[in-house]
Formats: C-alpha cells, structure tokens, sequence
C-alpha cells in the first residue's frame, strides 16, 4: 500500500481439511497445495471453500491480533515485507517474534507484500524502466530483494510473495509491455530459481492485471482490489471484479472488496471483541478450514 487509499488483499488453509483428504490436489496443472505455516495459498482440493481475510498498514499488537484471531471471521492477513515504494510498517511483532519458530501466529496464515519498483505510467513513485531489457534486469533484482526478505521473516520456499502494483496508465502500450516483461521475469525467478510461486496484487483494471494471463510466465495468483458502492450485490465476491475474466485464475484469486475509502469515512473499520480496527477486507476462493462448517455458502464466491 503506497497511500491509505491504495487497497492490498489474502487464505488460510486449514488442518482440519488436511486430516480429512489426507494429500494434496490441484485446480490446476502445476499447481499444488502446500503448507500453510510457510504462507501457501491453497492450491485446491475437492472442496471449493470461501474464506475471508483482512490487510493494513497499521502494526497491530498481539492482544488485538489474539482476540481478532478467536472472535473475527478472518484467517489470514496481509503483511508488508518491505520494499522501496512501501510506505508501511514491516517490522510487526507477531510475525518477526514468532513466524520463524511456530510456523504461524495464533492460528493465522499470511499473504506476504512486496512494493517495489512501479510500472512506468505511474507518475509516483520509483518507477522500472520503459525499457523491455533494463525492466527484465530490475526485475530480477526486485525478487533477489523480495525472497532475501521473506526468508528472513520466517517465509521458506512454495510460499506465494506477491508484488503490489499500483495504479498506472495502463492504456499506454510501452508501458504496458514494460509491465508484462517486468512481471513475467517476476513469476519465472521465483518459481524456477528460488522455487518460491508468484503473486500479483492490484487494481483490477487500474493495476493491469488482466493483461498477465497471456505471459509466458503468469503468477500463480492473483489479489485482485475492486471496492464497489455500499449495497452492490453480491460485492464481496472473488468473481465481482473487472478485467480479469472468472476463467483466469477462476481458483487462485483474492478480492479486495471493502476498506478505506475518503469518501465514505466508516468504511474499512470492523469490531470484534471489543476491539475495532481499521482494515481492508478480502475474500478468498480455497480450501475450506471447517471454520464456515455450517452448511450455508459464505459470500465470497457467489
């Protein structure tokens, strides 16, 4: 997140569901489930699931986290590693304290954030080059950066890193062909040299994410920011996006459906517990984890 009006969204994947099937399945090919504690996004299982999920930029404690963890809906959230256009706190207690030596904090799984180098178009922030070449080179160098940090949070291989991509013109064409040859170096080192799978998070439209699927190397997932008008139908749905077709990604996606917004001052706060806090909200098609055990389909599918 570069300003509080950017959005970020994130899956838990839970043990119950892994005693009950006993392996590991794919959506789809290539694909595999792997473990949560090291920050996997489910691969899939027989079961499609929808499971909810929060991010921020804010440092919350553990107390917040520990009631938000028993009393909330949410199982997973969003984290900042770092990066050079981050503006949000990467030193959180209860992930750097506890992430490394038990796997996950408090029963929750995480989407861990890179923000660096923007798409050229962007007119904020540091920016890669227009430059098909040069943006392959910084690339390569962002996900040296990305993974050095993720495996010093804890994170370790088959875990999903994803860059956060801000707004830029997307209509224009030599950017946009910087911005499929910087994102396509992105997935391949990871998933080939650092065995790591690639994450993408941004704008749906604004964030040029539908232009990702025909790559050579397109991320494994897909974290996709849409706030629609209070009272939308069926707004919180991973498939109630624009630009990125259900079929792509149709089991890999997050939505960032709700959070901050100037306009509209009482969004993006949530309580439970008695504790409140402002966060944006995801939603997630995975695995079930038991927690939505009753029968009724929750709304992050529909």
């Amino acid at each position: 997140m570069l300003t509080r009006e950017s959005s970020r969204f994130g899956v838990r994947v839970g043990m119950v569901l892994l005693l009950v099937i006993g392996t590991y399945l794919a959506y789809t090919a290539g694909s595999f489930f792997a473990n949560p504690a090291q920050g996997e996004i489910p691969g899939g299982t027989y079961q499609e699931a929808q499971t909810e999920g929060f991010d921020s930029c804010e440092n919350y404690s553990n107390s917040a986290m520990n009631i938000w963890a028993e009393k909330s809906p949410f199982t997973y959230v969003g984290t900042y590693l770092g990066g050079r256009n981050t503006i949000c706190e990467t030193s959180r207690e209860w992930i750097t304290n506890q992430y490394a030596s038990h796997g996950r904090v408090n029963g929750w799984d995480f989407l861990p954030l890179w923000v660096g180098k923007q798409p050229p178009c962007s007119g904020k922030y540091f920016e890669f080059s227009e430059n098909l070449e040069k943006a392959r080179s910084e690339a390569a160098e962002e996900v040296n950066l990305a993974v050095a940090r993720a495996e010093k949070d804890g994170f370790s291989p088959h875990a999903v890193i994803y860059y956060d991509i801000e707004p830029w013109n997307t209509a224009n064409e030599g950017c946009a062909a910087a911005f499929r040859a910087f994102m396509n170096v992105w997935a391949k080192r990871l998933q080939e040299t650092y065995k790591f799978k690639a994450g993408v998070y941004g704008g749906d439209c604004a964030g040029g994410a539908g232009q990702l699927w025909g790559v050579s190397f397109p991320p494994d997932d897909v974290w996709l920011a849409h706030f629609w008008p209070k009272g939308t139908p069926n707004m919180e749905s991973v498939y109630k996006v624009e630009c990125v077709p259900k079929a792509h990604w149709e089991v890999h996606r997050f939505h960032q459906w709700d959070g901050f917004n100037p306009e509209e001052p009482s969004r993006g706060y949530r309580e439970y517990g008695g504790v409140k806090l402002q966060v944006d909200t995801n939603c997630a098609n995975g695995v079930d984890d038991g927690k939505y055990d009753d029968g009724v389909q929750t709304r992050c599918q529909n």
